[in-house]
């Protein structure tokens, strides 16, 4: 009895363990084939490398390990953000032309690569970037160019610095002469000069300096500022205005006629005739309706804001 037993029970282990065996050599073959094909590990150009600009026709080579099994390889590879191969092969090299331009002779590379098995195909790889350089790793096979220059960027075009008249001159003549600081590289310069803030002169010249005309009623404020033209047309970006009047003095207190901010008539310019101002303002009151249109508009308060300024320096 106990012989059988002990047959019964060596017999019992050994079917135990052929049905454990075939369990795991079964999970083994289905993880194989849920994996399959694993992706490529990448060899070269290495992550992280600096490689020697090579010029704008230069093939670069790429290369990565085989995966066991894998029939077919794709690649991707971009140049900063501009996709600059999509290709497939049965090997683990690729040498591919990447179109670069001199601009990007400073630009960074990024790749990856997947296995294909049939119609299967695999996850792609971890993505290895490198950077090319004015100096670094020559490309294999490729000439040693000299350094590149630098791609000049063109400097911002600036407006020249104001200098005759100052700000809040006074002038005492209806001939007025203008005069900046020259600016590099500029072709010409555009004068305007502001009355009531729209353009009241405005002239292209080829010299930093100008000379002006202005008939206009004594203790008129004006604003002017000079903008650059470049050698293509390019106009720089508006710099600053000053302002000057043209009269005997400051205004007075009352304003001359025949425009008087002092409009409660007080003998004063203050902020009494600033809200009168605009207390009438969209009316047709007629005492702050300066440009005699029949109604105290955004015009008059242009002019009234300007003369009131001008009163108080």
């Amino acid at each position: 009895m106990n012989r059988i037993a002990f047959h019964f029970i060596r017999t019992f282990h050994c079917l135990s363990f052929l049905l454990i065996f075939s369990l795991s050599v079964s999970i083994n073959i289905y993880a194989q084939q849920r994996t399959f094909p694993q992706a490529p590990i990448l060899l070269e150009p290495p992550n992280g490398a600096l490689v020697r600009y090579p010029g704008t026709q230069v093939p670069i080579p790429f290369s990565w390990q085989d995966v066991q099994g894998a029939d077919a390889y794709q690649i991707l590879v971009s140049v900063d953000n501009r996709q600059a191969a999509d290709f497939t092969t049965n090997a683990t090299s690729a040498v591919l032309n990447l179109h670069l331009s001199i601009l990007e002779s400073q630009s960074t590379v990024k790749w990856s690569v997947r296995a294909f098995s049939g119609n299967q195909s695999g996850s792609y790889s971890d993505i290895y970037t490198f950077k090319f350089g004015f100096v670094g790793t020559p490309v294999p096979g490729g000439p040693i160019l000299p350094t590149p220059l630098p791609v000049a960027t063109p400097s911002p075009l600036l407006s020249p610095k104001l200098l005759s008249p100052a700000d809040k001159a006074l002038i005492n003549s209806f001939t007025v002469a203008f005069d900046w600081e020259t600016v590099t590289a500029a072709a010409g310069y555009r004068l305007t000069v502001y009355q009531d803030n729209e353009p009241f002169i405005q002239r292209n010249v080829t010299l930093s300096e100008s000379v002006e005309t202005i008939v206009w009623p004594n203790q008129e404020v004006f604003q002017w500022n000079v903008l650059t033209i470049g050698s293509n047309g390019e106009v720089s970006p508006p710099g600053m205005r000053y302002s000057f009047t043209i009269g005997m003095g400051f205004l007075p207190t009352p304003t001359a006629v025949p425009w008087d901010p002092d409009i409660n008539r007080d003998g004063k310019i203050d902020a009494l005739d600033l809200y009168w101002f605009a207390v009438s303002f969209g009316t047709n009151a007629s005492l702050p309706d300066f440009d005699r249109s029949g109604l105290t508009g955004p015009q008059d308060l242009l002019y009234f804001l300007e003369v009131y300024q001008a009163g108080h320096r």
